[in-house]
C-alpha cells in the first residue's frame, strides 16, 4: 500500500492530530445541532447571520473525510473517523441548502428580495425528521465498526 505508506509519513497518525479531527467533527456537531436550535426558535423565518459563511466548516469536513476514506481503506479506526466527518459534513452542507431553498431561515437581506415570505407550516417536523435521520444515521456508522470488531460470545451447549 504506497498510499498508506505516504499518509502514515506525512501524518504520523499522531494521537494529536487524530484528537484535532474527532474535536473538529465535535466542533462541526455543535455547530449543526446550534444551527438547528436556531432555525426552530425562530419563527419569524430570517436571521442577520449569513449561514453559508459555515460552508468554510462543514466542506473541509466532508473533504478531510473523503480523504481519509480514500487513502485508509484498510484501516478500521480511520473508517469510523471518515465516515463520522463525512456524514457530519454532508448533513450540515445539506442543512445549510435546504434552509435556504425552502425558506426555514434565510438571510434577511435575501428574505426581504424573495417577498419577505412566512416560514412554512411543515417546518417544525422537518427539524425533528431531519435530526432524527441524522442521529439514526450517525448512530448505525458508529455501530457498524464497532459491531464488526467485537465478537459475540458464544455459550457452550451441552
Amino acid at each position: 500500500m504506497m498510499c498508506s505508506s505516504i499518509t502514515r509519513t506525512l501524518v504520523g497518525f499522531s494521537p494529536l492530530f487524530v484528537l484535532g479531527l474527532w474535536l473538529l467533527n465535535g466542533f462541526g456537531l455543535f455547530v449543526l445541532f446550534l444551527v438547528e436550535a436556531l432555525a426552530v426558535k425562530n419563527v419569524a423565518g430570517h436571521t442577520a447571520v449569513y449561514l453559508y459563511q459555515l460552508l468554510a466548516l462543514f466542506v473541509p469536513l466532508v473533504v478531510s473525510g473523503l480523504g481519509f476514506r480514500y487513502l485508509e481503506k484498510d484501516s478500521q479506526e480511520w473508517s469510523r473517523l471518515a465516515h463520522a466527518l463525512i456524514i457530519t459534513g454532508v448533513f450540515g452542507v445539506s442543512l445549510l441548502v435546504i434552509l435556504d431553498q425552502a425558506n426555514l431561515l434565510v438571510y434577511y437581506e435575501t428574505w426581504l428580495k424573495r417577498g419577505q415570505p412566512n416560514p412554512p407550516e411543515w417546518r417544525r417536523l422537518f427539524h425533528v425528521g431531519f435530526l432524527g435521520f441524522f442521529l439514526l444515521i450517525q448512530g448505525a456508522s458508529a455501530f457498524r465498526f464497532t459491531s464488526a470488531s467485537r465478537t459475540l460470545p458464544v455459550l457452550p451447549l451441552k
